[in-house]
């Protein structure tokens, strides 16, 4: 931050982007980055991210998509990491509006909404939002649900008599859902919750 302060006081933030200004908002957002990424990184929950796209996210979080498109175009960026930043941006933004809609922490919906998103997408998401609800909620999935996985397999549903199908999704999503909830947790409870739930679709 500093250095981007240093920057931004010898007016070089203008030669990146004429419209790339170090206002006290971008300030704000870059503070909330700082402190939010030594929160995560204490979390020691081994997740690979790129801290410099959360802080670039952050330092161009006042420019529009147009700017942004432009800014590009100048550097004559090639770096695929760098053009994703107008998807990444959009993604933010559909998230944060998805989450904002979110009337209680339900998991799975808090999964469905934020585990297609890279970590510097919900780490930028964090810092940007002024929603306490938001934050939380964003911690809870870094915290409790990424990388939640089921144990059943294709072969085990086969072995239990079901066709291979649609149902297999549905079936997978099912237990998914169940165990976000905490309605199942080991490999028995799926097994069971299948036979309770999908028993009579089994072919006979």
């Amino acid at each position: 931050i500093g250095v981007i302060e240093r920057m931004d006081g010898y007016n070089l933030l203008k030669l990146v982007s004429p419209g790339l200004r170090l206002t006290e908002e971008v300030k704000n957002i870059l503070k909330e980055i700082k402190g939010i990424l030594v929160w995560f990184n204490l979390l020691y929950l081994n997740v690979i991210y790129k801290p410099w796209r959360v802080y670039f996210l952050g330092l161009t979080s006042s420019l529009s998509d147009d700017a942004l498109d432009n800014l590009a175009t100048r550097m004559q960026v090639q770096d695929k990491e760098i053009l994703s930043m107008l998807s990444d941006r959009q993604e933010v933004r559909q998230a944060l509006k998805e989450l904002s809609r979110l009337k209680d922490k339900k998991n799975y919906s808090l999964y469905r909404i934020l585990s297609p998103l890279s970590p510097e997408i919900l780490l930028y998401g964090m810092a940007k939002t002024k929603s306490e609800k938001i934050k939380r909620f964003i911690s809870t999935f870094f915290t409790k649900l990424k990388g939640t996985e089921i144990f059943i397999k294709g072969k085990d549903l086969i072995d239990m008599g079901y066709t291979p199908g649609r149902l297999f999704k549905d079936i997978f999503e099912s237990i998914l859902e169940a165990k976000l909830e905490g309605d199942v947790s080991t490999r028995e409870d799926e097994i069971k919750f299948v036979k309770d739930r999908f028993g009579s679709l089994i072919d006979s």
